[in-house]
This record gives C-alpha cells, structure tokens and sequence, in this order.
C-alpha cells in the first residue's frame, strides 16, 4: 500500500470522514475532511495531489450535484473523484462521468462497508452506527442487497459456489472447480480491507439469505495494483448485479489507495469484456495464460495507460 495516500471527504456532516479516517489511519492512509466543496478547494489547490482521491458525499439528489463535480474537475482535473448519493441508476452515473468523475456509488453502500469493517476492529465501540447495506430491486421487484462479506458468510458463499453452473464455475475460475478447498473458503469470506475486499449480492429466501453474486480485489505482487474478480449466478445475470458489484469494488479499491485493478477474463466471457468495456478498462492478451485469456486493466488515480508504481 502507498504510504502517502491520502482520501478527501467532502461531507456536511462529518460522520463519514471520521470513520473513514479511525480505519485507514490503522494502514497510513491519511484522511482529511471537509464540511464544503468550497473549503476542501481552498485547501486542495495548496496541496500535492499525486496520490489522492476525493469522496464527494451528495445531500441532495444526485442531479444536484452535477455543477459541483464539474467545478472540482475544472480546478482540479488530476484528482480522481467519486461522488456518493442516493443509489444512483446507470444514466445519471453516465452524466456525473461527463461532468468529471470516476464513478458515482450509492452512499450507503460506502457507509456500510466502513462502519461494519470498524465494528470488527472495535467490537467494544457503542458508537458506530448501524447503517443498512444497499438494495436494488429488479424488474421483477425482487430486492437485491449489497453488502461486505464476512467470516459468518462461508455457508452461503459454499452454496453459492457449489450451485453455479459449470459454464460459470468455468469462466469464473478457469476450471470446473465445483467445492472450495476450507483453507482458500476461509480466505475469500475474510477480506481485510483495505489490503483486500469483497462484496456480495444477495436475496431474502427460504433459507434467509442467498448469495447471488460477489466481487472481489486481493493484492498482487505489485505495489499500487490489485486483481478483481466478479461473477454472477446464472439466473441472476443481465440485471446489472455484476455492475453494480464492479462499481463497489472499484470504489473500495480507490478509497483503500490502489491505483489500478486487474482481471484475467477467458476470451469467450463476452458479457463480461462488454461490462469491462463500459466502464472503462483496457484489454491486452495475456499471453502466459493462454491465447484464450484476455487481461483487463482500469487505472483508478489518474496514472498514465500501463503505468504502475
């Protein structure tokens, strides 16, 4: 992790800069927040941005906030900026990207992955707040939630696994890997972030809770760089879950001071290259994995095509 990195928050409130800077001074990322767009400039224009990004948390309407983006990436176009609302759809994130952002992500879903990942580090803490993860409802009204994995998730994520079909057990994990072996289980439901992270997608059922998706990034040997992971179940896919898990993903990789985050997709993935595609990654062979694997790439700060620290 880059020891200089520091995240901005722009929030009126204070509560999201506070939690955010209790957890990441524990891996030296330093987090300075800010009540106004207005003072964060101020400051900002003074400052070295080189390994930075800002959280611009909305509280209003997301198209409220359309001039505010545009006025942060005019005076400052080098800064990678996030804006946080009220879960916003795929063609209003479309126009906050027009106006200067990275990604636009709902903020509940960044209060949520903050707030429960401190609750583990202090469990004696009374003062953490309880914030309920993101939801999205389907065509169908099925209501779909978003959430950080935890330790208690290796259940459903074992039957999840186990229930993929062979296609997308195969183009998730290169092989026909239908059980987990309990010691590489036990690492996927555990991620620390911010080294690494994942989060899941699931729906009420007769069980209580089934996973239906999850996304993921772990370190790689690299500084600065991590590899991601998203796969969907079948009868769940072409609803836009493996976007918005891509999205989360993204968001906690650049919060967490990763500058770019890489995939491996076999060539005959097209829904998932047409996604990666969408939201901006680049494709190149991998050739030590076969002519049949493509790797895609999405630098997150700002650097330059292909390059890495």
């Amino acid at each position: 992790m880059i020891p200089d990195t520091v995240v901005y928050v722009v929030d009126s409130n204070g509560d999201l800069g506070a939690a955010l800077g209790a957890l990441l001074k524990n891996y030296s990322i330093r987090v300075e927040a800010h009540a106004t767009t207005r003072a964060f400039l101020e400051q900002a224009e003074q400052s070295t941005l080189t390994n930075s990004c800002l959280l611009l948390a909305l509280d209003s309407i997301c198209e409220d906030g359309l001039p505010l983006v545009r006025q942060v990436h005019e005076r400052l176009p080098q800064l990678p900026l996030i804006v946080l609302c009220d879960t916003p759809d795929d063609a209003l994130r479309d126009r906050l990207i027009d106006a200067g952002a990275i990604d636009a992500i709902g903020k509940s879903l960044v209060d949520a992955y903050i707030f429960t990942r401190l609750s583990k580090l202090l469990p004696a803490d009374p003062g953490l707040p309880v914030i309920k993860p993101s939801t999205m409802r389907l065509p169908d009204g099925t209501e779909v939630t978003f959430r950080m994995m935890s330790p208690d998730d290796v259940d459903i994520e074992r039957r999840f696994i186990a229930a993929l079909s062979d296609r997308s057990r195969y183009l998730r994990f290169f092989s026909g890997l239908r059980e987990v072996p309990a010691y590489l289980l036990k690492r996927l439901v555990d991620p620390r972030f911010p080294v690494s992270y994942a989060l899941i997608a699931t729906i009420a059922d007769d069980t209580g809770e089934r996973q239906i998706g999850v996304a993921r990034y772990a370190p790689t040997a690299r500084d600065g760089v991590a590899e991601f992971a998203v796969v969907v179940a079948d009868e769940w896919q072409g609803f836009g879950v493996a976007s918005q898990l891509l999205h989360g993903i993204m968001t906690a990789a650049t919060v967490a001071g990763i500058r770019r985050i890489e995939g491996l997709v076999l060539h005959e993935n097209r829904p998932m290259l047409r996604l990666a595609r969408k939201l901006g990654f680049e494709e190149s062979p991998e050739k030590d994995d076969g002519p049949g694997v493509v790797k895609v790439a999405k630098n997150l700060r700002g650097a330059a095509a292909g390059q890495t620290r």
